[in-house]
Protein backbone atom coordinates (compact mmCIF):
# COMPACT_ATOMS: atom_id res chain seq x y z
CA UNK A 1 0.00 0.00 0.00
CA UNK A 2 1.19 3.89 -1.26
CA UNK A 3 1.64 6.20 1.59
CA UNK A 4 -1.69 8.00 -0.16
CA UNK A 5 -3.77 4.57 0.97
CA UNK A 6 -2.09 5.39 3.91
CA UNK A 7 -2.86 8.75 4.83
CA UNK A 8 -6.74 7.86 2.77
CA UNK A 9 -7.40 5.20 5.49
CA UNK A 10 -6.50 7.39 8.40
CA UNK A 11 -8.66 10.28 7.16
CA UNK A 12 -11.52 7.04 6.87
CA UNK A 13 -10.81 6.33 10.62
CA UNK A 14 -10.66 9.25 11.80
CA UNK A 15 -13.93 10.74 9.62
CA UNK A 16 -15.84 7.96 11.49
CA UNK A 17 -14.03 8.70 15.06
CA UNK A 18 -15.75 12.37 14.81
CA UNK A 19 -18.89 11.28 13.11
CA UNK A 20 -19.58 8.60 16.11
CA UNK A 21 -18.38 11.25 18.75
CA UNK A 22 -20.70 13.96 17.70
CA UNK A 23 -23.12 11.26 17.61
CA UNK A 24 -22.81 10.48 21.18
CA UNK A 25 -22.74 13.86 22.32
CA UNK A 26 -25.31 14.92 20.55
CA UNK A 27 -27.93 11.77 22.07
CA UNK A 28 -26.27 12.78 25.89
CA UNK A 29 -27.70 16.16 25.21
CA UNK A 30 -31.00 14.76 24.82
CA UNK A 31 -30.68 12.31 27.51
CA UNK A 32 -33.84 11.87 29.33
CA UNK A 33 -34.01 10.40 32.92
CA UNK A 34 -37.09 8.16 34.53
CA UNK A 35 -38.20 7.69 37.78
CA UNK A 36 -40.69 4.83 38.25
CA UNK A 37 -42.29 2.85 40.60
CA UNK A 38 -42.53 -1.08 40.66
CA UNK A 39 -46.57 -2.26 41.01
CA UNK A 40 -48.05 -0.55 44.48
CA UNK A 41 -51.31 -2.88 45.65
CA UNK A 42 -53.58 -0.56 48.35
CA UNK A 43 -56.54 -3.12 48.52
CA UNK A 44 -59.91 -3.09 47.73
CA UNK A 45 -60.52 0.37 49.06
CA UNK A 46 -57.54 1.92 46.76
CA UNK A 47 -59.55 5.12 45.67
CA UNK A 48 -57.35 7.94 44.71
CA UNK A 49 -53.54 7.32 42.98
CA UNK A 50 -50.96 9.74 43.48
CA UNK A 51 -47.49 10.76 42.10
CA UNK A 52 -45.26 13.34 43.85
CA UNK A 53 -42.06 14.84 42.23
CA UNK A 54 -39.65 17.49 44.40
CA UNK A 55 -36.67 19.06 42.53
CA UNK A 56 -33.85 18.95 45.50
CA UNK A 57 -31.41 20.48 43.52
CA UNK A 58 -30.37 24.07 42.55
CA UNK A 59 -31.50 24.62 38.76
CA UNK A 60 -34.82 24.19 37.37
CA UNK A 61 -35.40 20.86 35.33
CA UNK A 62 -38.26 20.19 32.81
CA UNK A 63 -40.53 17.29 33.78
CA UNK A 64 -41.44 15.64 30.16
CA UNK A 65 -44.01 13.56 31.06
CA UNK A 66 -46.17 11.76 33.73
CA UNK A 67 -48.09 8.29 33.56
CA UNK A 68 -49.80 6.35 35.98
CA UNK A 69 -51.35 3.02 35.07
CA UNK A 70 -52.87 0.17 36.88
CA UNK A 71 -52.21 -3.54 36.12
CA UNK A 72 -55.05 -4.15 34.00
CA UNK A 73 -55.51 -0.34 32.53
CA UNK A 74 -56.55 2.23 31.81
CA UNK A 75 -53.37 4.15 31.04
CA UNK A 76 -53.35 8.13 32.16
CA UNK A 77 -51.00 9.85 31.06
CA UNK A 78 -49.76 13.94 30.11
CA UNK A 79 -49.06 14.60 27.32
CA UNK A 80 -52.01 12.31 26.16
CA UNK A 81 -50.48 9.74 24.47
CA UNK A 82 -52.23 6.77 22.05
CA UNK A 83 -55.18 4.91 24.37
CA UNK A 84 -54.36 7.15 27.65
CA UNK A 85 -56.86 9.14 29.41
CA UNK A 86 -56.09 12.75 30.63
CA UNK A 87 -54.78 12.67 34.28
CA UNK A 88 -57.41 14.20 36.94
CA UNK A 89 -55.08 16.21 39.06
CA UNK A 90 -52.04 17.60 37.90
CA UNK A 91 -49.89 20.81 39.83
CA UNK A 92 -46.91 20.21 37.97
CA UNK A 93 -48.69 22.88 34.87
CA UNK A 94 -49.20 21.46 30.62
CA UNK A 95 -46.80 19.23 30.46
CA UNK A 96 -43.30 19.54 29.21
CA UNK A 97 -43.34 21.92 32.17
CA UNK A 98 -40.32 23.30 34.41
CA UNK A 99 -40.00 22.60 37.82
CA UNK A 100 -38.39 25.00 40.44
CA UNK A 101 -35.65 24.26 42.93
CA UNK A 102 -37.44 23.14 45.90
CA UNK A 103 -40.66 22.73 44.95
CA UNK A 104 -42.94 19.76 44.64
CA UNK A 105 -45.41 18.94 41.78
CA UNK A 106 -47.99 16.23 41.89
CA UNK A 107 -50.19 14.40 39.73
CA UNK A 108 -53.43 11.73 40.50
CA UNK A 109 -56.28 10.24 39.30
CA UNK A 110 -59.71 8.85 40.53
CA UNK A 111 -59.76 5.12 39.53
CA UNK A 112 -61.53 2.58 42.13
CA UNK A 113 -60.56 -0.34 40.52
CA UNK A 114 -58.75 -3.27 43.17
CA UNK A 115 -55.23 -3.02 41.17
CA UNK A 116 -51.91 -2.51 41.26
CA UNK A 117 -50.74 0.45 40.12
CA UNK A 118 -47.53 2.19 38.93
CA UNK A 119 -46.13 5.44 38.13
CA UNK A 120 -43.56 7.21 36.29
CA UNK A 121 -41.94 10.79 35.20
CA UNK A 122 -39.78 11.65 32.38
CA UNK A 123 -37.35 14.32 33.18
CA UNK A 124 -35.14 16.22 30.70
CA UNK A 125 -31.47 15.84 31.57
CA UNK A 126 -31.97 12.79 34.23
CA UNK A 127 -33.02 12.73 38.05
CA UNK A 128 -29.75 13.28 39.69
CA UNK A 129 -31.49 15.59 42.28
CA UNK A 130 -35.00 14.63 41.55
CA UNK A 131 -36.99 12.18 44.33
CA UNK A 132 -40.57 10.97 44.21
CA UNK A 133 -43.35 9.23 45.79
CA UNK A 134 -46.25 7.58 44.89
CA UNK A 135 -49.31 7.03 47.13
CA UNK A 136 -52.44 5.16 47.16
CA UNK A 137 -55.84 6.31 49.07
CA UNK A 138 -58.83 5.89 50.65
CA UNK A 139 -61.95 7.30 49.66
CA UNK A 140 -61.45 9.31 52.65
CA UNK A 141 -57.64 10.61 51.33
CA UNK A 142 -56.00 9.01 53.64
CA UNK A 143 -52.88 6.78 52.37
CA UNK A 144 -52.94 3.31 52.57
CA UNK A 145 -49.66 2.65 50.86
CA UNK A 146 -46.35 4.34 49.19
CA UNK A 147 -43.22 3.26 46.92
CA UNK A 148 -40.54 5.97 46.30
CA UNK A 149 -40.09 6.62 42.46
CA UNK A 150 -36.31 5.28 41.59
Amino acid sequence: MNSKGRTRKRFTYSGIALVTSLVLLTSTAAYAGLLATGAVYGGPNTHTETCYLFNAGTTPVKVLAATIVGENGPLYADPLISGSSPITFNSCGSLPAFLGPNQTCGVSVHDNTNQAWSCSFRIKDGTKDIRGVMDLRDINNLVLINSNLR
